[in-house]
């Protein structure tokens, strides 16, 4: 049951991730794609994006209801348990979710200085 516990949190974590990577590949797509606008491969990668981030929201709809399973196991033990945990997986979203942006703006901002030392 413990192992339960440690895979629901790898699985959000990983969930996450991957949702973060995705969201800031589409944004980075959007943003060629505004650009070249009739771009045939930016679109294609678009539409692929925007399809695998629909895949990873029905995985994170899927981890959310197993994770009512896993606090029903959990709750026979520790009843007060399960409020702290949720608040501990919200607090690991979050900082997942900055640290992609975090990744993000540095990425851009080396982007941007390489271009600034080619001139």
């Amino acid at each position: 049951e413990v192992e339960k516990l440690l895979t629901h949190i790898s699985q959000v974590e990983m969930i996450t991730h991957l949702l973060v990577m995705l969201t800031i590949r589409l944004a980075r797509v959007e943003k060629k794609g505004k650009v070249n606008v009739n771009n045939e491969n930016i679109l294609s990668r678009r539409a692929k994006l925007i399809y695998q981030i629909e895949d990873a929201k029905r995985l994170r709809q899927y981890r959310k209801d197993r994770g009512k399973v896993v606090q029903q196991i959990v709750s026979k033990y520790f009843e007060d348990f399960w409020p702290k945990f949720e608040y501990f997986l919200q607090m690991k979203v979050c900082q997942i979710v900055a640290l992609g942006e975090l990744d993000d703006k540095l990425q851009f901002y080396e982007e941007t200085l390489k271009e600034l030392s080619t001139i």
